[in-house]
């Protein structure tokens, strides 16, 4: 399972912030939408963030040992996600902090090494040692 956590950051903060460019309108509408819940709200969660996080949290409820659909793995669940969502409006504030004009493929290799520890800390996991 911690692989498999590992991957699955590795994966959302290269679409978060790997192509953020090209993503910055969506990401936008995403984050307005996450806050605000406008007209769109229901469909873009039926859609997508509600089948994400619905398979998130199997891996949340595995990883505790709990039954499906426990409250406990629901709200890892979100922190994960959360976790991971909050680099698609940190590229502002992130950049100059770390005094980068951009995010290059390493960078975004930087980005994701930082938050997979707290990844695995939401689940209760660790790194095996042979990852």
């Amino acid at each position: 399972l911690a692989g498999l956590v590992e991957n699955v950051a590795h994966a959302l903060i290269g679409m978060f912030v790997g192509h953020r460019d090209g993503r910055r309108p969506y990401m936008a509408f995403l984050m307005r939408e996450y806050t605000t819940a406008g007209a769109t709200f229901a469909h873009l969660c039926a859609g997508a963030l509600e089948p994400m996080h619905r398979a998130v949290a199997v891996v949340a409820t595995a990883a505790g040992d709990l039954p499906r659909e426990h409250s406990d793995g629901i709200m890892a669940a979100r922190a994960y996600i959360g976790q991971n969502l909050a680099f698609a409006g940190a590229g502002t504030p992130l950049l100059p902090r770390m005094g980068w004009d951009g995010y290059s493929a390493e960078r975004v290799d930087r980005v994701a090494a930082a938050a997979v520890p707290m990844a695995l800390a939401a689940f209760g996991l660790e790194r095996s040692e042979d990852e």
